[in-house]
C-alpha cells in the first residue's frame, strides 16, 4: 500500500528501508523534495542505533552527485565512487533497491546508480575445534558494539538442528566486584537451526560466543553400534 512520508523542515531527514535481517528483498518507492537543497540519505539494513552501536548503509542523493557507503559504529566507509546524478526539486524521482545477500543494486528512474558486493568487516575473530565426543566448537568474538548477523555455513558433516550456545556480554569497561559479582557472566541458551535455508546468527555486541554443534551422522553411528 502507498504512504506517504512528510519530512521535517529545516533538518536531516533520513529514510530507512527494510529489516535488518532481511537478506533478500526489493523495495520500490518514489520521493521529492520540495524545500531546501540538502541531501536526502535512504538508510538500509539500520540497526536502530546510534553512535558507536550504528551499523548501517546509506546512498545519498539531492546534490548533483550520489553516494554510498557503510556507517559501522563511528567509522563510515565508502563502497562505490561517487556518480553524477542530477536532482531536481518538486519532481518525482523513481527508487529501487535490489538486495541478494552482500549484492546491493540501487536504481533511480531505472537507471542503475550503485552495484555493490560488500566487502566482508573484520569484526568477528573466530576459532573452530573437532571434539572427538562428537561436536564442533566454534568460537566467536564479536569486537563491535553492535550486532554482526553472520551467515553459518557449516560443510562436510551433518549437524542436529538444536545447538547450544554459550555467551559472555556487556560493556567492555565492566568488572565484577564483590558489590556486585554477577554484573558480567556466561549465560546458556539453545537455538534451533533452520530445516532448509540459510543459518542466520546475530552475535551480540562486544561479546564472546560459543557455539556447540552436535554431529548428526557420528550420533546415528553410535546408535547402530549400540
Amino acid at each position: 500500500r502507498a504512504v506517504v512520508v512528510q519530512p521535517v523542515p529545516n533538518r536531516w531527514n533520513r529514510f530507512l528501508v527494510g529489516e535488518e535481517d532481511q537478506p533478500i528483498a526489493e523495495y520500490s518507492f518514489k520521493l521529492r523534495r520540495t524545500k531546501g537543497s540538502g541531501a536526502i540519505r535512504i538508510q538500509l539494513r539500520d540497526n536502530g542505533l546510534q553512535d558507536e552501536g550504528a551499523d548501517f548503509l546509506a546512498m545519498t542523493i539531492g546534490q548533483g552527485r550520489s553516494e554510498l557507503y557503510r556507517r559501522s559504529g563511528l567509522v563510515s566507509d565508502s563502497l562505490t565512487t561517487s556518480v553524477d546524478l542530477p536532482f531536481v526539486s518538486h519532481r518525482w524521482y523513481a527508487v529501487r533497491i535490489v538486495c541478494r545477500h552482500d549484492h546491493i543494486q540501487y536504481y533511480v528512474d531505472d537507471r542503475l546508480v550503485h552495484d555493490v558486493i560488500l566487502p566482508a568487516i573484520p569484526s568477528l575473530m573466530v576459532s573452530a575445534a573437532y571434539s572427538y565426543g562428537g561436536e564442533i566448537l566454534l568460537k566467536v568474538v564479536n569486537t563491535t558494539h553492535h550486532e554482526e548477523r553472520t551467515l553459518l555455513n557449516i560443510q562436510g558433516r551433518d549437524v542436529e538442528r538444536q545447538v547450544e550456545v554459550i555467551t559472555l556480554s556487556g560493556d567492555p569497561d565492566a568488572r565484577n566486584s564483590l558489590e556486585d559479582p554477577t554484573r558480567i557472566v556466561p549465560l546458556r541458551s539453545e537455538i534451533q537451526l533452520a530445516e532448509e535455508g540459510d543459518q542466520i546468527y546475530l552475535f551480540p555486541p562486544c561479546s564472546v560466543t560459543l557455539l556447540r554443534f552436535h554431529l548428526a551422522d557420528e550420533r546415528e553411528e553410535e546408535a547402530a553400534q549400540n
